[in-house]
C-alpha cells in the first residue's frame, strides 16, 4: 500500500517518556545490515530491471520509493515505528534528529512485534515539496531543465524505533525528466548496409534502418538522455516474427554510440510500409517519430481470364480476369485487335465494350497485369464475333437543328417517349416486291447494346403493326415509352450506367427491329437507330467576364465605348449529350451580334476550341445585364449566370439650380442638375475647393454647414463624376452672409376666440412678431396631434410684422373647434434660418357670459 505520511513525532515523544534513555545495544543493531532498496519501474527508479537504461529516471512528480529496512528483534532493538525524511537538491543534508518537527516523517505500517524486514512504499509530492524552498532557495536552473521541477534530487531519510534514531543515513539520488526528446534525423531505409535509400519499388524484402546517434550529449535529450529508440512498422511497435517480447523493437541508447545505430527487418511484408523511430529518453518520455516509406514488391503480377468463358462473343460479352500481386492490385489494360479498350487499377477487373462497330471474324483479346515495379504479365485470347446488324431509320423527336452540328455525333433527346420513322412506302414496296408478301409490321425492342433479333422467336420482342394496308406514304413508325422499358430489364439486368448519367433512363439506347410480312418472312439483317436520352440539364457556365476589350482583367469596368466582349470558361458542363450551344441575351434578350448569321445570338460550341466569346456593338449607354446560360445536345437549358457591364460614351453635364443668386447662409441649401447617357456617378459640392456636400443620386441637392467659413466673397464649385471618371465642374462666386436672423416680439391677441361664427367678435387672431432683416415669414398652425393646419406666409420687412389667422383650416377652408398651437419661421436671402417657440390658442363656438350673478351661454 502506498502511503504520503506527514506527522509530528508524538509516538517518539511517548516512547521516550515510557522507555527513558535508548540501549547501545539496540541501536547497534539497528543497524547491522543497513540494505534499504529504492525505486519502482513505474516513476524515479534508482535499480531494478530496467535500471540499466532508466539509470534512475522519472517523469513522474509523485515519485515512489520501496524501503527495506534491517531485520529487527523486540527484545534487543525494539520496533520500529518510522523515519523522518527530507528532499533537497543536495547531496549531504544530514538529518538533525534534535529538531525532527523540521522534516517530514512517515509512520511504517506495522509498529508492533518482531517484524523486521518488512518493506513500505513510500510516496512523495514534488509539487508540495517545491512550494516549501529550503533556506537559501532552490538552486538556479540549470539549462537542460525545461521546468523548476526536472533534474536531479536527493530523498534524505533515517529510520527510527521506539529505542532511539539510527545513526546512518539514507541519501538515493533520482531525477525528474518530463520534456519529450526531439525527433531523430538522418532516418535511412535501404535494402542492404550500403544500397541506396529506398523511395520507390523494390523487389527485396529486406529493411535496414539506420538514423544519426542520438545519445551523444543534447543532440535528442538535453536531460536524463536517450534510453532507447522504438522501432515502429505501420504505426506499430515492431515485434521481431521470432520474439514474444514486445520490447526486442527497441534499440537501446548508449554513450558508446559513435556510427549509426541500425536496425533490420527480414521478411518485410509485401506492399508499402511506413517505417519509424520514436526516441524514448531515460524517464520514459517518448518522442515525436521520425517517418519514411519502404515499398515492397518481391513477384510478378498473376492473370487470367474469366470472361468471356467461350471463343464466341456477343453483343453482351463482358470481359473480365483475375489478377493479383502480392504487393497490391496491379494495373489491368485490356485491348482487342491491338487496339486499348480500357485501364483498369483495382479489382474487380471487369469491362462491358461497346461491340457495335466490330467486324465479323476472328480477333484477339489481350489483358495484361503491371505490377508496383512495372513488371508486367500478358495473356491473349482468341474469339469469333458476327456482326449482322445495320444502322437505318431515325428518330423523330430530337431537335433536329442540333444534330446538324456534327454528322458523326449521337442523336440526342430529352423526350422520353421519342418517336421514330422507320421505313418509307417505297422501302416497304421494295420489300413486298423482293418478298411475294404484304408488309404487315416489324419486330422491335429497345436496349443498351445491340444484340440481334432472333426472328426464330418473336415473341422475345415487342411487335409494331403497320397503319394501314395499301398506304403506301405512311411511314411505318413507332412511338416508345422509355418509362415502361426500364421497368422490365433484360435478362442479366441493364448495364451499369454510363458517366454523366443521373436518372436511370438516361444514356445511349438502341432501337432494333425487324420488319416482318404476312408470310411470316423477315428480312435477315436487324436494323437499328441509335440515340441517347438526357433529361438533366447542363451546369451553370463558370467565370463570366463582360469587358470593355478582349482583356479579361478588365472585366467590370466602364467603358467610354459601345463595345462589351463577352467570355466564359470552357469546361464539360454536361457529361452526357455534351454542350450543343451558349445562348447569351443582353438585357433578358438574346443578344445578336452584328453581321451574326444566326438570328437567336446563340454561340455553338465547338469541341477543341479556344474560350467562347461574344462582341457586341453600338451597346446603348447606361448598365446593362448580360446573362449566358448552357443548353445541351437534348435541348435542355441550364441555370444562367450574369453578370453586369456600363457604357458610358458622353461627357457629363452639370449647372446650378440653388442658389439661384450669389447669396448664402450658413446652412446653405445647394442643388444642381446634373446627367449623363451612361450615368451620374456623384455631384459634389465644394466652398473654395473645400468639400461641403456629396450625392449620388438624384437629386443632387442637401443642406450644406458652413459655419466654419468666415463671411464675405467665395467661390461655389459643383463638379459631377460620370460611370467612366469624366468630370465636368460649374463655379460661380457667392457672398457668405452669416448676420443671424433673428425674431423678437413674438406674440397673439387672443388665447380664445371664435372664428365660426363671424359676428365681429374676436372673430381673427393676429399674430404679431418683428424680424432684423428682410425675410421670408410664415405662420405654421398645428392641432393637438402636431399636424399642420394652416400656413400663412408674408414677406416680412426688417422691423414689426403681423398676419391674421381666421381659424379656418387649408384642407377644407373650415373653422373648426379645439386646441392650436402658433409659430413663425422666417429665412432671408442668403438662406439663414430662424424659428421661434409655439404659443397656444383656443377656437369655441360658444361664450359663457356672467351678469348679475347669472351665467348665459351664446353661441359664436
Amino acid at each position: 500500500m502506498t502511503r504520503t505520511v506527514r506527522r509530528f513525532v508524538v509516538v517518539l515523544v511517548v516512547a521516550l517518556a515510557l522507555f527513558g534513555i535508548f540501549a547501545s545495544t539496540a541501536l547497534a543493531a539497528l543497524e547491522d545490515t543497513p540494505t534499504p532498496t529504492l525505486g519502482t519501474s513505474k516513476t524515479n527508479p534508482s535499480w531494478g530491471v530496467d535500471a540499466w537504461w532508466r539509470g534512475g529516471w522519472g517523469n513522474s512528480l509523485y515519485p515512489e520509493f520501496t524501503l527495506n529496512p534491517p531485520p529487527m528483534t523486540e527484545d534487543t532493538d525494539g520496533y520500529l515505528i518510522g523515519f523522518l525524511y527530507a528532499v533537497d537538491r543536495s547531496l549531504v543534508t544530514p538529518i538533525d534528529t534534535t529538531h525532527p518537527g523540521n522534516y517530514y516523517r512517515a509512520d511504517w505500517p506495522v509498529a508492533t512485534g518482531a517484524t523486521g524486514g518488512t518493506s513500505t512504499d513510500h510516496t512523495i509530492d514534488m509539487l508540495g515539496v517545491y512550494q516549501n524552498p529550503p533556506a537559501g532557495g532552490w538552486r538556479a536552473q540549470l539549462p537542460a531543465e525545461h521546468t523548476p521541477l526536472e533534474g536531479w534530487w536527493v530523498f534524505h531519510y533515517k529510520f527510527f524505533s521506539n529505542f532511539r534514531y539510527a545513526a546512518n543515513q539514507w541519501d538515493p539520488v533520482f531525477g525528474i525528466d518530463q520534456t519529450p526528446p526531439r525527433a531523430v534525423t538522418g532516418l535511412n531505409v535501404t535494402t542492404g548496409l550500403t544500397s541506396s535509400t529506398v523511395t520507390t519499388w523494390t523487389p527485396a524484402t529486406r529493411a535496414h534502418i539506420t538514423w544519426n546517434p542520438g545519445d551523444l550529449p543534447g543532440q535528442y535529450d538535453d536531460l536524463s538522455g536517450i534510453g532507447y529508440y522504438q522501432v515502429m512498422l505501420d504505426d506499430k511497435p515492431y515485434v521481431p516474427e521470432t520474439s514474444s517480447s514486445p520490447t526486442l523493437g527497441r534499440v537501446y541508447g548508449s554513450q558508446a554510440f559513435v556510427i549509426a545505430p541500425s536496425f533490420t527487418i527480414e521478411n518485410m511484408p509485401a506492399g508499402a510500409h511506413k517505417i519509424s523511430i520514436v526516441p524514448v529518453d531515460r524517464a520514459t518520455n517518448p518522442g515525436p517519430a521520425a517517418s519514411q516509406m519502404f515499398y515492397s514488391d518481391p513477384d510478378t503480377p498473376t492473370i487470367s481470364f474469366t470472361s468471356p468463358t467461350t471463343s464466341i462473343l456477343s453483343m453482351k460479352s463482358i470481359f473480365s480476369v483475375d489478377a493479383s500481386d502480392a504487393a497490391g492490385p496491379p494495373v489491368v489494360t485490356m485491348a482487342l485487335d491491338g487496339s486499348g479498350l480500357t485501364t483498369l487499377t483495382a479489382a474487380p477487373y471487369s469491362y462491358k465494350p461497346d461491340l457495335s462497330a466490330l467486324g465479323s471474324g476472328t480477333h484477339t483479346l489481350t489483358a495484361t497485369a503491371t505490377d508496383h515495379l512495372g513488371r508486367t504479365v500478358t495473356i491473349t485470347k482468341t474469339v469469333s464475333f458476327s456482326n449482322t446488324i445495320t444502322s437505318a431509320g431515325f428518330m423523330t423527336t430530337g431537335p433536329s437543328e442540333l444534330v446538324d452540328l456534327s454528322p458523326d455525333a449521337d442523336i440526342w433527346t430529352n423526350n422520353v417517349h421519342p418517336s421514330f420513322a422507320l421505313a418509307t412506302g417505297s422501302e416497304i414496296a421494295t420489300l413486298e416486291a423482293d418478298s411475294g408478301g404484304t408488309a404487315a409490321g416489324m419486330l422491335y425492342d429497345l436496349r443498351r447494346v445491340l444484340e440481334p433479333i432472333d426472328a426464330s422467336t418473336p415473341d422475345a420482342y415487342y411487335r409494331s403493326w403497320r397503319p394501314g394496308a395499301g398506304d403506301w406514304a405512311t411511314h411505318m413508325d413507332a412511338t416508345v415509352d422509355l418509362g415502361s422499358v426500364m421497368a422490365y430489364p433484360p435478362p442479366g439486368g441493364w448495364p451499369a450506367p454510363e458517366p454523366g448519367v443521373e436518372q436511370p433512363v438516361e444514356g445511349i439506347w438502341y432501337l432494333q427491329y425487324k420488319g416482318f410480312l404476312d408470310n411470316g418472312w423477315a428480312e435477315s439483317a436487324t436494323n437499328y437507330v441509335k440515340f441517347g436520352v438526357d433529361v438533366t440539364p447542363p451546369s451553370t457556365v463558370d467565370s463570366l467576364a463582360a469587358s470593355p476589350t478582349t482583356d479579361t482583367a478588365m472585366a467590370g469596368s466602364v467603358t467610354a465605348g459601345t463595345r462589351v466582349h463577352i467570355t466564359w470558361l470552357t469546361k464539360d458542363y454536361d457529361a452526357l449529350s455534351g454542350v450543343a450551344y451558349y445562348q447569351v441575351l443582353l438585357d433578358g434578350v438574346p443578344a445578336i451580334p452584328e453581321g451574326s448569321g444566326d438570328p437567336q445570338g446563340r454561340v455553338f460550341d465547338i469541341p477543341g476550341r479556344a474560350e467562347p466569346a461574344v462582341t457586341i456593338e453600338n451597346l446603348t449607354p447606361g448598365q446593362h445585364l448580360i446573362e449566358v446560360y448552357a443548353v445541351d445536345r437534348a435541348g435542355n437549358v441550364g441555370k444562367s449566370v450574369s453578370t453586369t457591364v456600363f457604357s458610358d460614351p458622353d461627357v457629363p453635364q452639370i449647372a446650378f439650380v440653388r442658389p439661384s443668386g450669389d447669396q448664402l447662409g450658413v446652412n446653405a441649401s445647394l442643388e444642381a442638375s446634373a446627367s449623363d447617357i451612361g450615368g451620374v456617378k456623384s455631384v459634389v459640392f465644394q466652398l473654395d475647393g473645400t468639400t461641403v456636400l456629396t450625392k449620388t443620386s438624384a437629386p443632387y441637392s442637401g443642406t450644406a454647414d458652413l459655419s466654419a467659413f468666415g463671411p464675405g466673397t467665395h467661390t461655389l464649385t459643383a463638379t459631377v463624376t460620370d460611370m467612366y471618371g469624366r468630370q465636368t465642374s460649374v463655379s460661380k462666386q457667392v457672398t457668405l452672409d452669416k448676420t443671424p436672423l433673428t425674431i423678437s416680439g413674438f406674440g397673439i391677441n387672443y388665447t380664445l376666440f371664435y372664428p365660426i361664427k363671424r359676428d365681429k367678435y374676436r372673430d381673427n387672431l393676429t399674430i404679431s412678431f418683428t424680424t432684423s432683416k428682410v425675410s421670408s415669414a410664415r405662420v405654421l398652425v398645428t392641432n393637438s396631434s402636431g399636424a399642420v393646419v394652416r400656413t400663412l406666409t408674408k414677406s416680412a420687412i426688417a422691423g414689426k410684422n403681423s398676419l391674421t389667422w381666421d381659424g379656418k383650416w387649408s384642407a377644407d377652408n373650415k373653422a373648426h373647434t379645439g386646441t392650436f398651437y402658433i409659430q413663425v419661421t422666417a429665412t432671408d436671402s442668403s438662406g439663414n434660418f430662424t424659428a421661434t417657440g409655439k404659443l397656444k390658442t383656443a377656437i369655441k363656438n360658444y361664450q359663457i357670459i356672467v351678469s348679475r350673478g347669472k351665467a348665459k351661454v351664446i353661441s359664436r
